[in-house]
């Protein structure tokens, strides 16, 4: 993993559907780390699942 250093502003995170990571274990980060709710990981999992990839924020630098 790399440093990531923002100067211009809000970041955004990007994650993918690298094809071996359970979903399960997305929707609990989704639940864990951003709040989400039960429901709201289970559509953010399946529409990373369904595009490969949603991005997520902005965030604070």
């Amino acid at each position: 993993m790399h440093d990531l250093f923002a100067e211009n502003g809000p970041l955004e995170l990007l994650i993918h559907d690298d094809g071996t990571t359970p979903l399960d274990f997305v929707r609990h980060l989704l639940r864990v780390v951003f709040g989400k709710s039960e429901r709201e990981a289970i559509t953010v999992a399946a529409q990373i699942e369904d595009k490969y990839g949603i991005v997520c924020g902005p965030f604070p630098a």
